[in-house]
């Protein structure tokens, strides 16, 4: 599953000086390691320039390594850590969370 959310969306999450869209995704266990989302992720990225957005993002609990290497893949950088005083519930559950962006 790959899911969208608009910076008006992020807004209501995340306190932020700028909001990208952020990208949130996963796949199940029974497909994890195959390369899937190191495939689809890089081209859904592309498609998302040609039609303006640029400006995207994932949050990433640190301890994901996979997911870190897809968005590694997909030219999406570490910008920043977030600690529980800048996040929503939808991160608390995390010490530090790692605020991907590309750009």
């Amino acid at each position: 599953m790959i899911e969208l959310i608009s910076p008006q969306n992020a807004e209501q999450h995340y306190k932020l000086d700028q909001y990208p869209y952020f990208l949130e995704f996963c796949i199940s266990s029974e497909h994890s390691g195959k390369g899937i989302m190191s495939s689809i992720l890089p081209k859904l990225i592309r498609q998302l320039n040609k039609h303006g957005i640029d400006n995207i993002g994932a949050v990433v609990n640190p301890d994901n390594l996979s997911a870190i290497k897809v968005l590694r893949k997909s030219g999406i950088n570490q910008q920043s850590i977030l600690t529980r005083s800048v996040t929503s519930i939808t991160t608390d559950r995390y010490d530090k969370t790692k605020l991907w962006i590309s750009r």
